[in-house]
């Protein structure tokens, strides 16, 4: 399955309004970890939507706590991808990606 640009927008305008705004959390560690798993996966060639789209969201829980934010993330993360109508077993493995 591949993600088109339209969503790949939306999905990228939801983690810039949800990640918590500060240096540990925020856009710059996003972007970083983005830029990382991009080197990474040149290697290990996985789903690039699937790794992505994770490491866009994996930090948007931050901003109601540090303690589970990942299982915030990643619920937040499905609800949102729910609205866009990505489809369950994509979502899934975003979802897994978050929260491991």
């Amino acid at each position: 399955m591949e993600i088109n640009t339209m969503l790949k927008q939306k999905i990228l305008r939801f983690s810039d309004e949800n990640l918590p705004a500060d240096i540990l959390h925020g856009k710059f560690h996003r972007d970083r970890v983005l830029k990382n798993a991009e080197l990474i996966n040149t290697e290990v060639k996985a789903n690039w939507d699937i790794i992505s789209i994770s490491v866009l969201c994996h930090d948007i829980g931050h901003r109601y706590g540090s303690e589970n934010h990942h299982i915030k993330s990643a619920d937040l993360t499905r609800s949102f991808l729910t609205t866009l109508h990505v489809e369950v077993p994509v979502i899934d493995e975003i979802t897994h990606c978050i929260l491991t």
